[in-house]
């Protein structure tokens, strides 16, 4: 609901046992690159944010189960790109296109 959380994501990178993050509806920014460090990271929600980048940003995180990043700055994933993240990211439930 809007809530006033703003700034960069890069204080998020040394947060390294983080499993979840729900950032939604927020002013948050930054490149979805400050994430590859948090390896067991199973949830991202980050819908309705100025969050940019790419997916191909994300290969480490191979423990992700849910990826939600609707209505934000990140790239529509090309067709290899997606086939690339889903082999990397077995059986995550990917959500990006404003109107899935």
């Amino acid at each position: 609901d809007n809530t006033q959380v703003s700034g960069s994501l890069s204080f998020l990178q040394n947060l390294t046992q983080l499993q979840e993050l729900v950032l939604s509806n927020t002013q948050v920014s930054g490149s979805l690159s400050f994430l590859q460090n948090l390896t067991q990271l199973q949830q991202l929600i980050l819908d309705n944010t100025q969050v940019s980048g790419s997916l191909t940003s994300l290969p480490q995180l191979t423990g992700l189960t849910h990826l939600y990043v609707r209505n934000t700055q990140v790239g529509v994933p090309t067709e290899q790109q997606l086939a690339t993240f889903t082999q990397q990211h077995l059986g995550c439930q990917l959500f990006y296109a404003d109107d899935e």
